[in-house]
């Protein structure tokens, strides 16, 4: 006995219609009946007096109106433990959002690792920018953030001074500097490090202000008393790169990034900006979450 017949059953007898009851469960009303008919023949009894009008009202046997009280509990039960399974799977579930460069600085291997260790609490991901993943954060509508903190000397929180810190947890998976992006003909991809000063005079590309490194950038360059001047602003990396690629200017990026692109070199910085990649968990959390920061935290 499946519950598809029992809930066949009970509609019809709730509607006293097939036609309506089939309209309700979404199905035909020759489906409907035949439900009914192989449940009648699983059970050895006749359930609805029949009629050659399924429009007509429906009415129960003496067998059937006992049986319809016992499978309206049972569906009820069911209904039950369906709510509870959905709380629970809702419980257990863990929503991630995460910076883009997650795979490049070998982020995604401890998540991975948890997936295959704990297949039975599902993970669902989604990119965002640092500062869209902050403000989700602190609304509940992710469980964990993943971000770039990006700082210097200059400003040991960075992009991070705004954030209420102290209530949560914080596991660094990876540490970068900002290095200098230029072509390979330019004469800064000699230097084996470059100081503020010598880029003086060059045309600098950076990310545009949806990303918390614009402020930073600008921040440092008003810091070290570096009078460049900012070129273009956009929203891609691909574009920098190949602004640099047709050498019309440099650029402040991550040193793992800038190793990625073919034709770049990246130059070191004196006194750099730093981009660490760090995963942001609420203190108080679930069950699940916790085991996944605790998961990742010892593999790090």
């Amino acid at each position: 006995m499946d519950l598809i017949k029992l809930e066949c059953f009970c509609t019809v007898v709730r509607t006293q219609n097939y036609y309506t009851a089939a309209e309700e469960l979404n199905m035909t009303q020759s489906s409907v009946s035949k439900h009914i008919l192989q449940m009648e023949k699983e059970l050895g009894v006749q359930l609805l007096n029949r009629n050659t009008n399924h429009t007509r009202r429906v009415t129960l046997t003496p067998a059937g109106e006992e049986i319809y009280r016992d499978a309206g509990r049972i569906l009820e039960t069911w209904r039950d433990i369906q709510e509870k399974l959905a709380a629970w799977r809702k419980e257990s579930r863990i929503q991630i959002g995460c910076v883009n460069h997650l795979q490049k600085v070998g982020g995604m291997a401890p998540i991975i690792s948890f997936m295959k260790e704990y297949p039975d609490i599902p993970l669902a991901m989604e990119e965002n920018g640092t500062n869209e993943l902050l403000a989700q954060l602190q609304k509940k509508e992710i469980d964990i953030a993943i971000i770039a903190h990006i700082y210097g000397d200059f400003s040991p929180e960075g992009n991070l001074q705004n954030f209420p810190v102290k209530g949560f947890r914080r596991l660094c998976m990876a540490r970068d500097d900002y290095s200098l992006a230029v072509n390979k003909e330019h004469p800064l991809a000699a230097y084996k490090q470059a100081d503020w000063k010598d880029l003086e005079g060059e045309k600098l590309i950076i990310l545009d202000k949806s990303f918390s490194s614009n402020h930073i950038i600008r921040e440092a360059l008003a810091f070290y008393h570096c009078p460049v001047e900012i070129a273009f602003e956009t929203n891609g990396v691909d574009n920098i790169w190949g602004m640099i690629l047709e050498n019309y200017g440099v650029s402040l990026l991550s040193h793992k990034v800038i190793r990625q692109m073919q034709g770049v070199v990246p130059v070191r910085m004196k006194s750099p900006i730093h981009r660490d990649t760090v995963m942001l968990v609420p203190e108080k959390t679930t069950a699940a979450v916790r085991k996944f920061a605790d998961f990742v935290e010892g593999l790090l």
